[in-house]
């Protein structure tokens, strides 16, 4: 496409067509993605990054929660293994996986609402920023064709 044509200038150039086999490594590297962004943000591995003020900031996370911020860890926690098993669910498209996936963002949503202050460090804000918009992408392709044929519940089916 030629930026200094007219924008109601004909197209000269054909528009380019994705396969269903190059969307499902799309669909598959995003779900990898989430997840591993995920990780990094939910285990501090970017913790060395954090100055003293950000620090004192963060003191002020959980504050008017309606759970102690220990519990909501702790619940977090065990939802990591439950996304890895989402995640492997989704990179095999097994019928299980969409509505497990949905649910832990039900789940995540309460925990939020019952979570109190929520403090970000900016990298923190950005990764929790990228992973929801990987999983709002992984939500759309896998609830709509082409890819939700794939997640049929027998597997003989084509």
């Amino acid at each position: 496409m030629n930026p200094y044509q007219p924008p109601a200038a004909p197209l000269s150039e054909e528009p380019v067509v994705i396969t269903v086999r190059r969307l499902i490594r799309i669909f598959q590297g995003m779900v990898v993605t989430s997840l591993l962004v995920g990780w990094v943000s939910f285990f501090g591995l970017l913790g060395f990054l954090t100055t003293p003020e950000m620090a004192l900031a963060r003191e002020f996370a959980g504050s008017a929660a309606l759970l102690p911020p220990e519990a909501l860890y702790y619940v977090y926690l065990g939802l990591q293994p439950v996304w890895l098993l989402v995640a492997i669910g989704l990179c095999f498209f097994s019928s299980w996986s969409r509505p497990l996936f949905v649910g832990t963002y039900v789940v995540n949503g309460l925990l939020v609402l019952v979570g109190g202050v929520q403090v970000y460090v900016p990298w923190d804000f950005f990764l929790t920023m990228c992973t929801t918009l990987l999983d709002g992408g992984i939500m759309a392709l896998s609830f709509l064709p082409p890819l939700s044929a794939y997640f049929s519940r027998d597997p003989g089916r084509s």
